[in-house]
């Protein structure tokens, strides 16, 4: 309360994989919406005990990398759930409508979600080699919804260059330090 700061959620991209256990939902991906202060390990945990009720939690399995998965490499004995933490997305122009912390929690239906790669195939590089995709996943509705997770419906990638991907830090950490400014002013 001190703070002044609004809980007003966070949100997950949840995928299932496993024919046997998930039928039909098998293959899709969901955002979910869950309090603000929810850990990807607290809905990973919570999926896990779940699911773990109707297919034994030894059958389970969380997918802890945010990367496309080879559904042909899953092993076909286990559920497989992907949970991967995910940003409401806006372009510039929303950004600029969209002033207050309330008005950026409300009626979205895009979602971002970022992965490091360098393009000799490494999750992690120097800096000249230091690559960024930046998954954009629109929703079939909007947030808030009467239900917690929404099917997603449409899936764009951008990848970032070195160049971009350093643009970006630098954009980042002057934002951070423009915040602390204005926090201790």
């Amino acid at each position: 309360m001190h703070t002044k700061k609004r809980l007003l959620g966070t949100f997950f991209r949840v995928a299932f994989y496993g024919q046997s256990f998930f039928e039909e939902e098998d293959g899709k991906e969901y955002i979910y919406k869950e309090p603000k202060l929810t850990g990807l390990s607290e809905i990973s945990l919570r999926l896990v005990k779940l699911y773990g009720e109707n297919f034994g939690t030894e059958n389970v399995k969380i997918i802890q990398d945010s990367d496309k998965v080879n559904v042909k490499e899953l092993d076909p004995k286990y559920a497989h759930i992907q949970v991967t933490y995910v940003k409401p997305y806006f372009d510039d122009k929303e950004l600029t409508e969209r002033k207050t912390e309330f008005e950026r929690n409300h009626n979205i239906n895009r979602f971002v979600f970022e992965a490091p790669y360098t393009l000799s195939g490494k999750k992690q590089g120097c800096i000249e080699e230091q690559c960024k995709r930046c998954t954009i996943l629109t929703t079939s509705n909007s947030f808030p919804y009467v239900k917690k997770r929404i099917s997603i419906n449409y899936e764009q990638q951008i990848h970032l260059k070195p160049t971009d991907v350093a643009t970006d830090k630098i954009k980042l950490q002057s934002c951070k330090s423009f915040a602390l400014l204005l926090m201790w002013t």
